[in-house]
């Protein structure tokens, strides 16, 4: 499992802030800290070149930065992106891996599925 600073942030954002099945931030925590503690996941920063490159792709494309924040960490090291963000289905992503939307819904973050 890859995961990044932004990654982990978003994930932590969603389970303690949305839907009737939200979680106390400390059990959302104590669960990222497991996942990121499994010898399956890696964490990786953006570096300082990595930054000023997702603000000039945020820039050109009207995509929010923290969107390439939680893949450019990965650049050339993933083979897909799987998500329903139809944010991503933009060239720029597409340019980075492939990407896979399993459910074949999309839908921004907080936007109900029905």
């Amino acid at each position: 499992m890859l995961f990044t600073p932004q990654l982990v942030a978003e994930i932590h954002h969603v389970l303690t802030s949305r839907g009737a099945h939200r979680l106390p931030a400390t059990a959302a925590r104590d669960y990222l800290l497991e996942l990121l503690g499994s010898r399956r996941s890696r964490l990786r920063p953006l570096s300082r070149r990595g930054l000023a490159r997702a603000l000039n792709l945020s820039a050109q494309s009207g995509i929010h930065v923290w969107d390439y924040l939680v893949v450019l960490p990965w650049e050339g090291e993933i083979d897909r992106l799987v998500t329903m963000d139809p944010h991503y289905r933009h060239p720029h992503f597409a340019e980075l891996a492939p990407v896979e939307n399993p459910l074949g819904l999309w839908r921004h973050e907080g936007q109900p599925l029905a």
